[in-house]
């Protein structure tokens, strides 16, 4: 049975809710309330060579993305507070952590974001585009159980983590640590400019990895691009650099991310070896059309969702890429543009379309190239409170 008409429902029935949360009352000294997003995806494939969704003929894919609940609870004196987030289409576990306020910074233990992105910090309510772009799907830790620090100052803050896996089954493992920090050289009169750089190094549970990505969309069940599976690994670092101008309604920030897996040699077969570095980037901009400037807290920018009545445009585009080849290692090397439009309708409901062209390149050794050029088109409803 489709999942739609509960969703209309649900957006129905917090047309009249102004606020961003639903208030639930006190528990314990803290104020706790309820939080959700709800998004629906449709992925047109207009496919090159490869069957990007694995269905022949049939090439669309449409359901949900995420459904989202977060109860958040902040006590009274603001020092504590607390998050704990389940994605029900997923069944995967999301924030879930305690965090202290000191004089020094603040403290979090739980599960949390990872401190490596632009992108992958912003919240998933207000990301510009439908999916994200190649360099955070490659390389993005996302959330893990760990201890984490943090202190933001008039010009730049720091953030530091140790962490291990994450809290729900099945999905990623691995120890590691990472750190983030930032400056501000500009930032008054809704005019900020921010320079940033962040550091991440895990294990490699198992002594396997992979690096492939999904061509910018997330129903997509084919890697144009893949560095095929390593079984001699150690480690992961990935060094990512950061940059972000925003005046008034036009916001456009950069990332670079350059990414080492270490191996070690395997008897007979020495070449093995060698490390293996893949790189990944993007560029990217937004314009609210005739609507509010945008907010920066935690060296990270937000969107400033209008209140219930009122309406925000955004236009929005990107220029991002990836390049998985190196040495004998023939991933693969891929660009993509993204052309997208979103509408903020009131505080609750949001509507995104994208259009991605993709143009992908593998050459094997001693072989012809491989070239694969599809176009996506893709929309979203997306309903959050």
């Amino acid at each position: 049975m489709s999942r739609m008409p509960l969703i209309i429902a649900v957006g129905l029935g917090l047309a009249s809710v102004a606020r961003a949360e639903i208030p639930l009352g006190d528990l314990a000294g803290a104020q706790v309330g309820l939080e959700g997003l709800v998004q629906w995806d449709i992925n047109d494939f207009d496919n090159d060579r490869a069957d990007l969704n694995g269905r022949g003929p049939d090439d669309r894919e449409q359901g949900i993305r995420r459904t989202e609940l977060v109860l958040k609870g902040r006590g009274k004196a603001g020092v504590i507070d607390w998050t704990l987030g389940y994605d029900a289409e997923a069944e995967r576990a999301l924030d879930a952590n305690l965090r202290w306020k000191t004089r020094l910074g603040s403290v979090t233990l739980g599960q949390f974001k990872q401190a490596n992105g632009l992108e992958e910090l912003s919240s998933s309510r207000s990301n510009d585009f439908i999916s994200k772009h190649s360099a955070s799907n490659l390389f993005a830790v996302g959330r893990r159980l760990g201890v984490g620090w943090a202190r933001e100052g008039s010009s730049g803050g720091a953030q530091a983590s140790g962490f291990t896996r994450e809290l729900s089954r099945g999905f990623n493992r691995g120890r590691g640590w990472s750190a983030r920090g930032w400056w501000s050289p500009l930032n008054v009169d809704g005019e900020v400019l921010h320079l940033g750089a962040s550091w991440v190094s895990a294990d490699t549970p198992g002594d396997r990895s992979r690096v492939r990505v999904r061509p910018n969309a997330d129903f997509a069940t084919l890697r144009l691009l893949d560095a095929g599976a390593f079984t001699n690994t150690d480690a992961q670092q990935t060094l990512g650099l950061e940059a972000l101008w925003m005046k008034d309604t036009w916001r456009v920030q950069a990332e670079l991310f350059q990414s080492r897996i270490d191996r070690y040699a395997v008897a007979g077969a020495p070449a093995l070896g060698r490390a293996f570095d893949a790189r990944a980037w993007a560029l990217q901009g937004v314009w609210n059309v005739g609507g509010p400037g945008f907010g920066y807290k935690g060296g990270v920018p937000v969107t400033n969702v209008p209140a219930t009545g009122e309406r925000l445009w955004q236009v929005t585009l990107r220029w991002d890429g990836a390049d998985l080849d190196d040495g004998a290692v023939r991933g693969g090397r891929g660009r993509a543009l993204t052309i997208g439009a979103n509408a903020y309708l009131g505080a609750h409901l949001k509507l995104m379309g994208n259009v991605v062209k993709l143009w992908t390149e593998r050459t094997p050794i001693g072989g012809a190239a491989v070239v694969d050029n599809p176009t996506i088109a893709e929309l979203r409803l997306q309903l959050h409170w």
